[in-house]
């Protein structure tokens, strides 16, 4: 479904074919943040990040890619160097205090550690021009052009329409049930992710620094 086919459906639903009620911006608006509120329920969008690694460089940012926001990314699935899975596990401020949670001072990375928007490869890499893939859950990219394409799969269709539609009553109180129906797809979700990253090059590639 395209953006201008989703807001021509969600006016249609309000019986609003001919956006008298509500301007054809405000329906795009509730489009985008219906498309994000079902992406970040059900963790259904899957991105791949590629980048060359940098010599004694550890720390990257999941933020740094050029055509999308800072939080892009809800969570980390997998982190690859050299076609070798890494260990991921989460970095807290009492780790990052303390200066014994680094191996060596370089070699050839292990583990992938996560802190807010930032990984970091421990050991730092030895090398320069490894490829680091980043498998992870996304947020959507927001929609501009009539053209632009739902980035949710069409069984998720009915529900980004339900939201947006709650967000035009007085009651709102259909979202948190909504949410709540949505949050229990995550397993499967997380399914088809495995099987979707078992092949080394599926998926969407972005390039970022």
């Amino acid at each position: 479904m395209t953006y201008k086919e989703a807001k021509d459906l969600l006016a249609m639903k309000n019986a609003d074919p001919s956006y008298e009620l509500l301007p054809e911006d405000y329906y795009g608006e509730l489009i985008n943040r219906g498309q994000e509120f079902v992406a970040e329920c059900t963790h259904c969008i899957f991105t791949i990040f590629t980048h060359d690694s940098v010599k004694d460089q550890a720390d990257y940012n999941l933020a740094d890619c050029p055509t999308t926001s800072a939080d892009r990314v809800f969570k980390v699935l997998n982190v690859i160097y050299d076609n070798d899975r890494l260990r991921i596990e989460n970095l807290t401020q009492r780790d990052m205090e303390s200066s014994s949670w680094r191996t060596v001072s370089s070699g050839t990375p292990k583990r992938a550690l996560i802190q807010g928007d930032w990984f970091i490869l421990d050991p730092p890499p030895d090398t320069s021009a490894k490829e680091i893939r980043v498998e992870v859950v996304s947020r959507p990219d927001v929609m501009t052009d009539d053209g632009d394409i739902l980035q949710i799969r069409s069984e998720y269709f009915d529900d980004l329409i339900a939201y947006c539609l709650a967000c035009l009553t007085p009651n709102m109180s259909g979202i948190y049930t909504l949410r709540e129906l949505l949050q229990r797809q995550r397993a499967q979700e997380l399914s088809r992710a495995v099987t979707k990253f078992s092949n080394p090059r599926a998926g969407k590639t972005d390039k970022f620094i």
